[in-house]
């Protein structure tokens, strides 16, 4: 009996999106670690400014941890932070970089593994940055 020939299968090939195309929304940044937006907040229904304020770090955590593609930082890694001005509202600014040593300003688990993401994040993101850093 003969054996049909099985066609070539000519697939598309699949386009990648960036991770900044990925991840537009918190709820795309939990997307991209597996976690469940609903239920990733300490607070379900924050009451108080302190509520509000740790739903917001733990946000900025996940968006972190989302657009580093889950490499966690270090103090030995090159890190990058957004920068902003108050004197005039909040405004975005620029980026800085933090080295070797720790501060407030450059704690790993908020900061970012190039100045594109951490510019990036510092204006997709700034409402969240407001709450933490107003």
């Amino acid at each position: 009996m003969k054996q049909a020939k099985k066609m070539p299968v000519t697939e598309k090939p699949v386009e990648v999106k960036s991770i900044m195309e990925r991840v537009k929304t918190f709820e795309d940044a939990c997307h991209e670690v597996k976690l469940d937006p609903k239920s990733a907040l300490p607070y379900e229904n924050p009451e108080t400014e302190d509520e509000e304020y740790m739903n917001a770090i733990m946000q900025l955590r996940i968006i972190s941890r989302a657009l580093n593609e889950g490499k966690r930082l270090t103090l030995k890694d090159a890190r990058w932070f957004p920068y902003y001005y108050v004197s005039s509202g909040f405004v975005f600014h620029d980026t800085r970089y933090g080295g070797s040593a720790a501060s407030t300003a450059s704690a790993s688990a908020l900061c970012f593994k190039t100045s594109e993401l951490a510019e990036y994040a510092g204006k997709q993101f700034i409402d969240i940055y407001k709450v933490v850093c107003a």
